[in-house]
């Protein structure tokens, strides 16, 4: 879009422009100011409503010697960012409100307001939608007709389209604007929610069966918008080891993409009271599970938070060998091909360290296996051309925050190239 600017009577008031509009949210935007002085500075102003919050940013640019200034191509002098950043004014955006950020919102579109502004004065604005997923259908599952719990996204374009089954962490809401944009790409997604819904899906995260994941395979390779073959799978977090799981159960999954992946079958949810039991079951059989540590492990108490990562090393190693290898996921069964993608500054568990010991595991596997680390980033690596600044630590209303770690700029660079990777992977099912 190209904002009209106030007129001054001269006929060379700066012209702010961004382009594609509208835009999805994953895509660059091109950001330029033409009609500005050789050497003048100007400065951008961004306000955004995301992700259940709002969002504010700033940053100071010199024109180059044609009067122009290019987000693609110059730096900027001040602001909330350095270097050059073609979306930089909404990676490093800051929180503008008090409402709590959270991933995984039903908005549809986000309206982003620049204004450029030279010695204090607004001499031009415009306002670029961002969509999030143009022309995907949602269905809500119903537990008691579809036997599975979750949301459906469909491309309302004639497919078919790649299945992609999309798992969720220990926060048991179903994966919401990643699965919605992978539809966007052209996937039929289903985003399962795996325990803490109605019969039959189980109401806490404990012995959950791997074959609910498989029962969500089956959906997809039904439905009739899904081309004929083998399926992705997409986990996050704890929904990384239902994904290997599933995979190391089934022949129809193609490839499993696992973010800030885990490398053992851990334990769910308990009573406080008794040692909890596994998260996983297979043929009604519980997986084991990596025994109690002999060392502390109530995780790290910092100025920030919690950072539960101290404990889970702790639990590997402390564990015999046998006990680790028992627990081990069986990578080793996997045919399809995995993509694990992990941040070393991970403050919620060692997925850097954990992603090594699927991949050397898998050596001998019939599937391949590629692990992308990215050092700067934590344990919440998102989609590309999102706010970063709100990652490293969550905030809880029910007890104490948690380190996720990572960096604003380690994060912005993990969104971008992981969802690259992701889609390039996902690509192989059509």
């Amino acid at each position: 879009m190209t904002a009209t600017p106030p007129a001054d009577g001269s006929g060379s008031a700066p012209i702010l422009t961004v382009t594609p509009d509208p835009a999805c949210v994953t895509d660059r935007l091109a950001v330029t100011v033409c009609g500005l002085h050789p050497d003048q500075r100007v400065t951008l102003e961004a306000a955004f409503a995301d992700l259940g919050t709002e969002w504010a940013s700033e940053a100071t640019f010199t024109a180059d010697g044609d009067g122009r200034v290019d987000l693609t191509e110059h730096a900027p002098v001040a602001g909330d960012y350095d270097g050059v950043r073609p979306m930089g004014l909404v990676q490093f955006a800051e929180l503008a409100a008090d409402d709590s950020v959270h991933n995984d919102t039903a908005t549809e579109t986000t309206d982003l307001h620049l204004t450029a502004r030279v010695d204090g004065d607004e001499v031009a604005s415009t306002t670029v939608t961002r969509r999030v997923a143009p022309g995907v259908e949602h269905t809500e599952l119903d537990p008691a007709t579809d036997g599975l719990a979750g949301d459906l996204h469909v491309p309302e374009d004639d497919g078919p389209y790649p299945g992609v089954l999309a798992l969720h962490g220990s926060g048991g809401e179903p994966l919401g604007r990643k699965a919605r944009v992978l539809a966007a790409e052209g996937c039929v997604v289903l985003a399962l929610r795996y325990f803490g819904g109605s019969e039959p899906v189980c109401e806490r995260f404990a012995e959950v069966p791997v074959a609910d994941a498989g029962r969500a395979v089956d959906f997809l390779r039904d439905h009739p918008a899904v081309t004929a073959g083998d399926v992705g799978v997409v986990g996050v977090s704890r929904g990384s080891e239902l994904a290997l799981l599933a995979a190391s159960e089934r022949d129809d999954i193609g490839v499993v993409v696992g973010y800030a992946p885990s490398a053992y079958t851990w334990f769910g949810d308990g009573d406080d009271e008794s040692a909890p039991p596994s998260a996983w079951t297979v043929d009604g059989e519980p997986l084991s599970t990596l025994p109690l540590p002999d060392s502390d492990s109530r995780g790290e108490e910092t100025e920030r938070g919690r950072r539960g990562r101290p404990m889970f090393e702790a639990f590997v190693a402390d564990a015999t060998d046998e006990e680790r290898r028992a627990a081990r996921l069986p990578v080793e069964a996997v045919a399809a091909d995995v993509v694990l993608v992990s941040g070393g500054d991970d403050g919620v568990w060692p997925a850097d360290q954990m992603a090594e010991t699927l991949a050397v595991a898998m050596r001998d596997a019939a599937g391949r296996v590629t692990h992308h680390e990215y050092a700067d980033a934590g344990h919440s690596i998102f989609l590309p051309y999102h706010p970063t600044t709100e990652r490293t630590v969550v905030e809880r209303d029910d007890g104490p925050n948690m380190v996720h770690g990572g960096t604003p700029t380690g994060s912005a660079a993990a969104d971008r190239d992981s969802w690259q990777h992701t889609l390039d992977a996902l690509d192989a099912l059509r």
